[in-house]
């Protein structure tokens, strides 16, 4: 995790980490500007996995998140131009599930 952190997060400074037990960190950062930089992207790949960022509650559970809910970000390639409409690609992307919104970029 140190490693991640530190070549991941190299632009937010000082980020002190602390592991509570296996699979639950503390990041301590040195700023509200820098954690929002980290909290602006909340879920972080690591090592095959997902980091999943919240912020600290004084009566937080410390224990693994069960997800009921899980956004994804679902990659079309070769998809024929006629299926890039609002129509065609909630209508594909819904056999996986609700669709919420596109990128900037399928969108223009």
């Amino acid at each position: 995790m140190k490693k991640f952190v530190e070549s991941n997060w190299k632009d937010f400074g000082k980020v002190d980490l602390v592991m509570l037990r296996n699979g639950i960190f503390v990041f301590n950062f040195g700023d509200a500007e820098t954690k929002c930089k980290a909290f602006e992207q909340s879920l972080w790949p690591f090592m095959s996995k997902v980091l999943f960022l919240k912020p600290w509650t004084q009566d937080m559970k410390v224990d693994k998140e069960v997800f009921k809910i899980v956004l994804v970000w679902v990659k079309l390639p070769n998809l024929k131009f006629h299926y890039y409409t609002a129509k065609g690609l909630s209508k594909l992307c819904g056999f996986i599930g609700k669709p919420l919104f596109t990128d900037k970029q399928t969108s223009l």
